[in-house]
């Protein structure tokens, strides 16, 4: 992406320009969450190295706690997602953001209930945000696991309105249509997120549950992960 390249740039010139690392492990990351990344195990590899080299220098950077938060969240570590996010909040309380992250993260461990109440919080100390976008979509996760499907569905329309290039907004309203039962929305939003996502999005989404399906197990999250079973065989 163009963002991705101007911070390669600026750290070709300055190797260890604490900025310049963090707008890279930032740009690796965020294609690796939403399904734009060639190789999101080796972008994580490659954000988590360079995200550690900030620590070094800075050891009290909340932007690298959190960017290691999602680096973790990422992997599927979510209990060290959540040590990291609370220690990113803890060197700066006052980012709805990591609050916001920190309720997502909360879902994924399973206690959707009280992850929605942060996310709902940092919509409303910052609703215009210009992360809102992904407010709304912790949000229609949260209450996909509460088994509210039509108000996961609002919220994943609402966070296509606002990011329309966004494939996981369109991934996760296809699952919400899955599991409901209405096939002919879910495969148009399906459709979406294959046109808008990476060509290996689809293999690498089928890998990342295959487990799951091998083992019998259930996921924490695993209302949407059924979800995402139905719409794979769309």
């Amino acid at each position: 992406t163009e963002e991705l390249a101007l911070f390669e740039e600026a750290l070709r010139r300055e190797p260890e320009l604490p900025q310049a690392l963090l707008g890279v492990s930032m740009a690796l990351t965020q294609a690796a969450l939403n399904s734009l990344a060639e190789d999101p195990r080796g972008n994580l590899d490659r954000a988590e190295e360079q995200l550690d080299r900030v620590l070094e220098k800075e050891p009290a950077s909340y932007r690298a706690y959190y960017w290691k938060a999602m680096v973790a969240k990422a992997r599927g570590r979510y209990n060290e997602a959540f040590d990291l996010i609370s220690k990113s909040i803890e060197f700066n309380p006052s980012l709805p953001l990591s609050f916001a992250q920190l309720g997502d993260i909360l879902t994924k461990l399973g206690r959707p209930s009280e992850g929605l109440d942060h996310i709902l919080s940092a919509i409303r100390v910052s609703p215009k945000d210009v992360s809102t976008g992904f407010f709304y979509l912790f949000a229609g996760k949260a209450e996909l696991e509460l088994h509210h499907e039509a108000a996961a569905a609002e919220w994943f329309r609402r966070a296509i309105a606002i990011q329309p290039g966004n494939p996981t907004s369109y991934k996760y309203l296809a699952a919400t249509y899955a599991l409901i039962g209405n096939k002919a929305e879910a495969t148009e939003c399906w459709a979406q997120f294959r046109r808008l996502s990476v060509p290996p999005a689809l293999k690498q989404l089928a890998e990342k549950l295959q487990p799951d399906i091998a083992a019998g197990t259930k996921s924490s999250e695993s209302r949407l992960r059924d979800g995402l079973r139905i719409a794979l065989t769309l």
